[in-house]
């Protein structure tokens, strides 16, 4: 049969996401279950390349997009254009929302400029990032939470 009509099981990492696309004409909502363990490594690192690629924060519970180590590591800019980006789902408009680092420990959204406020979002758990690199690096995310295990 056809490969992708082929039932898989396949193993996420920490730090790893996925993107699922459905048919516009599916009649059916299908539920998809995801299945782990708590996260007990002190850090995780996750390979970025130059380009988009999808990741998640790797451990097991929500973040504030402003305490993920992430924000160190990132490319910064003055502006949204030579910036590493980074693009998170919003569930009420049904698009991406693009933020960017200037370097000086905040987020920005991309679309409101001048870029003098802050973004104050949430990466919920088991949200992916869809992130746009401008070079390779290791993201490398501390475990916040290991102490109170």
């Amino acid at each position: 049969g056809a490969p992708w009509l082929t039932p898989t099981n396949v193993q996420l990492e920490a730090g790893a996401a996925f993107m699922l696309q459905s048919p516009s004409a599916a009649a059916t909502t299908n539920t998809i279950t995801l299945l782990g363990e708590v996260v007990v490594d002190a850090d995780v690192p996750t390979p970025i390349v130059p380009s988009f690629q999808t990741v998640a924060y790797p451990f097991s519970s929500q973040t504030a997009l402003s305490e993920m180590d992430l924000l160190d590591q990132a490319k910064p800019a003055p502006v949204p254009g030579p910036a590493d980006k980074l693009y998170l789902w919003d569930v009420d408009t049904g698009l991406y929302v693009q933020y960017f680092t200037k370097g000086d420990g905040n987020w920005y959204r991309a679309d409101q400029p001048p870029w003098t406020v802050p973004a104050d979002t949430t990466v919920e758990l088991g949200q992916g990032i869809l992130y746009q690199a401008n070079a390779s690096f290791t993201w490398v995310e501390t475990n916040k939470y290991l102490g109170n295990l």
